[in-house]
């Protein structure tokens, strides 16, 4: 049996909440996991549904950094599903939604995560720093053209 995939654009963020909660914030209050960006006009909320069930998320929010005017925050995939691709078709998806609205992509990147994002065409920029709390991230960028 093939897997039914579908990413979800403009879930409201109590739907993924909960993702990013066990995937990047494990062992922190619940409300680490809420940003204050969430609710702002701008922010879209993506989650990823794998044969019904949601084991994903990422968020798009309007904040500037050169020539990128959107930031990604809290992808996260569920533990049991990583590895198949799926952080790859959320970037995706997230890359079409930069194109429509005709600017780039910048992010703090989890160290662990770089492989993922290099794969789409993001790029390092500067040096390797820490998040408290989380751990060591860099500063990327998907620049659009």
């Amino acid at each position: 049996m093939k897997n039914a995939i579908e990413v979800r654009e403009g879930v409201q963020v109590d739907e993924i909440i909960a993702i990013r909660h066990r995937n990047l914030r494990q062992g922190q209050p619940q409300k680490s996991a809420c940003y204050p960006e969430d609710s702002l006009q701008g922010t879209v909320h993506f989650s990823l549904v794998l044969n019904g069930d949601t084991v994903g998320c990422v968020t798009l929010m309007v904040e500037g950094r050169g020539c990128c005017g959107l930031r990604l925050r809290g992808m996260a995939v569920d533990d049991d599903f990583r590895g198949n691709n799926l952080g790859s078709i959320m970037l995706m998806e997230c890359q079409r939604y930069a194109r429509s609205m005709e600017t780039g992509i910048w992010c703090n990147a989890r160290v662990a995560a770089l492989g993922l994002y290099r794969r789409g065409g993001f790029v390092t920029v500067g040096d390797e720093f820490e998040i408290e709390g989380i751990g060591p991230h860099f500063v990327m960028e998907w620049k659009n053209g």
